[in-house]
């Protein structure tokens, strides 16, 4: 059930993805599997996360942002009784992400501030876990998912964050040959540098295109091919 809960997620159909993952849950409540079971909840917060990222109506957002705060509290509580550290790193950084899409639905609440200051404070969290634990391709994949937020959300953006972090990610997937993930921080530093672009900045929209055919490049080689449609999509927009 979790392995089919993560092939929906990536084919982006995150209510199916939700589906399953609750059934994986009620599993392993049933053995009291504790790992699991926090890592069942953080991987349902996740899912609901990216729905309501891709979900227009106010009223379904809201709830999906709270259900998944009450997902992912669930999966911290018991993560720290136990010092799974493991499933720490990933429980910070889902609330992390919790706190952006918050910051992107109501950009200017009373409550920024303390939003923003969380959002960093939780991913920061969850990279010292990974560096502890030693898992640097992990972490890569986990930190694009900051850079994303900080190249994305308004109330977050800073574009040399997300630079900086899709950089380090870039070097890691090359040193260990990680041929997907080096073509998804091509495709990220492309759009990083589209946004550079329309802020006039010199040379960027040149360089924005040279990362982006990097990236296309390498998902036609690994015949990728709706993830290529992606950044041909992105790369004949401008």
């Amino acid at each position: 059930m979790s392995w089919l809960a993560s092939c929906y997620q990536d084919l982006k159909d995150y209510q199916k993805a939700i589906e399953y993952c609750q059934e994986s849950l009620t599993l392993h409540q049933q053995l009291n599997q504790q790992q699991t079971i926090a890592r069942s909840y953080w991987q349902i917060a996740e899912s609901q996360i990216s729905l309501a990222k891709n979900t227009s109506n106010q009223a379904e957002i809201s709830e999906l942002l709270t259900q998944a705060e009450e997902n992912i509290s669930q999966a911290l509580k018991i993560d720290i009784e136990h010092e799974y550290k493991q499933n720490l790193a990933y429980d910070y950084i889902v609330f992390s992400l919790l706190c952006s899409e918050h910051l992107r639905l109501t950009p200017n609440n009373s409550s920024k501030q303390e939003k923003i200051t969380l959002f960093e404070e939780y991913y920061h969290k969850a990279f010292i876990h990974f560096d502890e634990l030693g898992q640097k391709i992990t972490k890569s994949g986990q930190a694009l998912k900051i850079a994303r937020a900080y190249l994305e959300v308004e109330a977050l953006e800073n574009l040399d964050k997300s630079e900086e972090i899709a950089k380090e990610c870039l070097q890691v997937s090359q040193e260990y040959n990680r041929r997907k993930l080096e073509a998804k921080a091509r495709k990220l530093l492309g759009e990083i540098y589209q946004k550079r672009a329309q802020k006039n900045q010199p040379d960027a929209d040149s360089i924005a295109n040279q990362f982006l055919s990097e990236s296309l490049q390498i998902y036609q080689d690994l015949d990728l091919q709706e993830k290529a449609l992606e950044v041909e999509q992105i790369l004949y927009s401008n």
